[in-house]
C-alpha cells in the first residue's frame, strides 16, 4: 500500500525513523507542541535543556517548562473574583489562554505539523495548521 502516514504527537519522537525504518521519511504527525528550536526566544530554552541534560528538549519540554511557570504565576495574582479565563501566560513557545471550560485554548495557530527528515533524523516542523491551510 502506499499511503501517507499521519499520525499525532504521540508518534512525535526522535526514535521513530529508528523503529520505522526507511518507511520513516515522510511520515507527518500533528501536534498542540512548538518547537522551540523554531521558535522567536527559544534558543535560549533549548541551549539550557542540552547543557543541563546533554540533549535537546523532548516534545512537551517546552510545554511542561511553561505549564510550571504558568501555575506559579496564575496562583500568585489568583483572588476569589479570578477565574481561569482571567489567566494569561507567555511561554517559551507560545501565549497560554483558557476558555470558559478550563481547557487551554489553542486553535488551529497552536497545532503543529511535522515531517520525518532521515537528513535530520528527527520530524521537522513544516508549520502551524493556521499556517499551512491559510488560516
Amino acid at each position: 500500500m502506499d499511503a501517507q502516514f499521519v499520525s499525532d504527537d504521540g508518534s512525535k519522537d526522535n526514535q521513530f525513523g529508528e523503529l520505522a525504518g526507511n518507511a520513516a521519511e515522510g511520515a507527518q504527525v500533528t501536534c498542540p507542541c512548538a518547537d522551540p528550536a523554531e521558535v522567536e526566544g527559544g534558543a535560549e530554552f533549548v541551549s539550557g535543556m542540552e547543557d543541563a541534560y546533554g540533549e535537546p528538549p523532548g516534545t512537551f519540554a517546552a510545554e511542561g517548562y511553561d505549564s510550571v511557570h504558568l501555575i506559579a504565576e496564575a496562583l500568585k495574582d489568583f483572588d476569589a473574583d479570578s477565574s481561569i479565563e482571567d489567566v494569561r501566560h507567555q511561554g517559551v513557545v507560545k501565549a497560554y489562554t483558557f476558555g470558559e471550560t478550563g481547557n487551554v485554548d489553542v486553535g488551529p495557530a497552536g497545532i503543529f505539523v511535522y515531517e520525518w527528515s532521515t537528513d535530520a533524523n528527527n520530524f521537522v516542523v513544516l508549520g502551524s495548521v493556521d499556517d499551512l491551510v491559510g488560516g
